[in-house]
């Protein structure tokens, strides 16, 4: 009996080392790893205004901007109508937010573009990305064709999105580099570079709504013949001089 009882008290003994160890390990590995600091309002913050946004976003692509109130946006994302003004001025705000999601998508794909003067095959592999890209992005699409993009025209008048793109073309293409200016004795090669862009985004836009029927086709390929031809332009042009 008082084997078995001395038994006993040893493991008892050693449980309470054991522990008392396993305490004390841990202690040291807090210790030397503090906890971060996370800042649970902002996250708290970043997620109603994320709510916010795509229940608007899912709004404004069901019955329109201009038809959708900041009521409606409110009860969708589950907040205050207070709470809606506390994170977006106005629907503007909204949509401004929306669109800040997708523009750089958009940038990233017209970046990929080979230059100086991509071949058609290339053109024809970017142009058909476009139409994945925009696919995949029509609520937003939708939400910036219905309002113009939401930014405000360029003080020549033109959309902002088309000066946008034509920016972020010149990085690549040096036709389009040459056309930046809007100046009087370059507005009809800028408008020239503006008509393209509206080419290919009518023609993505034909095809992802009623997918690739004959005369849709018809169109991308006028559209990318159009895109080459004026890409080759400043290389023609360097050759006379």
């Amino acid at each position: 009996m008082l084997s078995i009882l001395r038994s006993d008290a040893i493991v008892v003994t050693l449980c309470v080392m054991a522990t008392s160890s396993l305490k004390n390990n841990h202690q040291r590995v807090f210790a030397s790893k503090p906890l971060p600091n996370i800042p649970i309002r902002q996250a708290q913050k970043d997620l109603t205004r994320s709510r916010i946004r795509e229940a608007a976003r899912d709004l404004f692509y069901a019955g329109g901007v201009h038809a959708t109130s900041i009521d409606e946006i409110a009860t969708s994302a589950g907040v205050r109508r207070s709470t809606v003004y506390l994170h977006f001025a106005d629907k503007q705000a909204l949509v401004r937010a929306i669109a800040d999601e997708y523009l750089p998508r958009i940038e990233a794909h017209i970046e990929s573009l080979n230059g100086p003067v991509p071949t058609p095959k290339q053109i024809d592999t970017w142009v058909q990305g476009f139409i994945t890209l925009a696919d995949r992005e029509k609520v937003s699409l939708s939400i910036m064709r219905e309002v113009g993009y939401v930014r405000p025209q360029t003080a020549s008048g033109v959309d902002w999105i088309y000066d946008f793109l034509i920016q972020i073309l010149a990085k690549r293409i040096p036709a389009f580099r040459v056309n930046t200016s809007i100046a009087p004795n370059n507005l009809e090669r800028y408008a020239h570079a503006v008509f393209l862009i509206v080419q290919i985004d009518l023609a993505c836009n034909r095809i992802v709504q009623g997918g690739e029927t004959p005369l849709n086709r018809a169109m991308l390929r006028v559209a990318n013949r159009a895109f080459y031809q004026f890409a080759r332009s400043q290389e023609a042009s360097s050759r006379k001089r």
